[in-house]
């Protein structure tokens, strides 16, 4: 799935988006999601006791770190956050643009 992401260059989202407004790429990439949805759900069979089989179970990442899950969400709140301003003052510094 992420593969496909990168190579289209959508999310879901954005691709129904790019769908509505009648390009052609986010057809294709909207398709291509059809496709792998109908593929997964009839060979699942073959992928069930890979998909299921984490011996630990069902991992959280606050679990990883043992940290609760509150904690988790405002520290990744607080890193994206310090990116948006961060890639700001680049984009700024690159394109010479004053808000």
């Amino acid at each position: 799935m992420g593969v496909g992401f990168i190579i289209g260059g959508f999310c879901p989202g954005t691709s129904m988006c790019g769908v509505a407004i009648g390009k052609i790429d986010a057809m294709a990439f909207v398709g291509g999601i059809i496709l792998g949805v109908f593929f997964f759900a009839e060979t699942y069979p073959l992928f069930e006791t890979f998909v299921n089989g984490n011996p630990k179970g069902s991992l959280k990442l606050s679990d990883v770190f043992g940290i609760s899950d509150g904690l988790l969400i405002f520290i990744v709140t607080v890193v994206a956050i310090v990116a948006f301003i961060v890639t700001d003052k680049i984009q700024q510094k690159v394109k010479k643009v004053d808000y």
